[in-house]
């Protein structure tokens, strides 16, 4: 008989005994090593109720998994029971086969629901939430699920559609100020740190200013905090000093503090390790 006779399909409610007990059945016969991090994003969705049924299938061979085990683990994680197709009956040889497809990225997710600029939309959403999730002190992020990054973007899409159509302007005579900080940062910024004004406005003044003056640096007062981060990140782009991305992020939130508190300083430094680190400076918001 063909394995496509044996197998049969069904929906089922997987309990974590369940999902337990098909996670000892496999042992040593999933090729894979789990990737915890993958199993705790899954879990928090299911935690949090995300977790949808959606036709992706969990496969069995018995009580073997051939398919699904991070899903099984993070069932197991959550303790929480989860619903799913399940195919009953795939044999060994299909191993080779599963898992071959490449995942959808937010940007094309933000696509096919129609979002202008998803692209961008992608980068700034995925920047503003490890913000706010104390990530940003970090050298790089952790990933998120992308029901989770889906569900941020509708929570705050006025904001950072805004805030992606302000950072991709240009002042005339000046450079896109997404040539000195990439769109993600500075998009993220403007985000948090405009907030209460998106409430209300598309249009906020402190952040038209930070924007050109990182554009026309020829305008700028020797004492403006951003003439300081604009010659950084210059010349961290250009080779004459090397940045870390934490380095990056900190130094362009300690420049929009100060241009939203009104002081001039004649130095921009930060410092983020050694025995005399600081903590990394959260967002100021613009004032109303």
């Amino acid at each position: 008989m063909s394995s496509e006779k044996r197998m049969r399909c069904e929906v089922m409610t997987i309990t974590p005994e369940m999902a337990r007990r098909w996670i000892k059945a496999t042992g040593d016969r999933n090729f894979r090593k789990p990737d915890l991090n993958k199993v705790s994003v899954i879990a928090k969705d299911i935690v949090e109720g995300r977790w949808q049924l959606n036709g992706e299938s969990i496969g069995l061979d018995g009580e073997i998994v051939r398919n699904g085990f991070h899903r099984l683990c993070a069932c197991v994680l959550a303790g929480l029971p989860i619903e799913s197709v399940v195919v009953h009956g795939i044999p060994e040889e299909a191993n080779d086969s599963i898992d071959r497809g490449k995942a959808r990225t937010l940007a094309q997710w933000l696509a096919f629901y129609k979002v202008p600029g998803a692209k961008h939309c992608s980068t700034v959403t995925r920047n503003w939430h490890a913000y706010r999730e104390g990530q940003w002190k970090w050298q790089s992020f952790a990933k998120p699920s992308q029901g989770i990054l889906i569900e941020f973007f509708r929570e705050h899409e006025k904001r950072i559609l805004n805030a992606v159509r302000l950072t991709s302007r240009v002042s005339p005579g000046g450079l896109k100020p997404t040539q000195i900080i990439p769109l993600s940062l500075l998009g993220a910024l403007a985000c948090e740190g405009s907030y209460e004004y998106f409430k209300l406005s598309s249009h906020c003044e402190t952040v038209q200013a930070y924007l050109e003056q990182l554009s026309c640096g020829e305008s700028l007062t020797e004492g403006s905090p951003v003439i300081h981060l604009r010659n950084r990140m210059l010349g961290d782009r250009q080779g004459s000093s090397h940045l870390s991305p934490a380095m990056r992020r900190c130094l362009a939130v300690y420049a929009w503090n100060l241009l939203v508190q009104g002081e001039s300083t004649n130095l921009l430094r930060y410092r983020l390790t050694g025995p005399a680190a600081q903590v990394f400076p959260a967002i100021q918001q613009a004032t109303i």
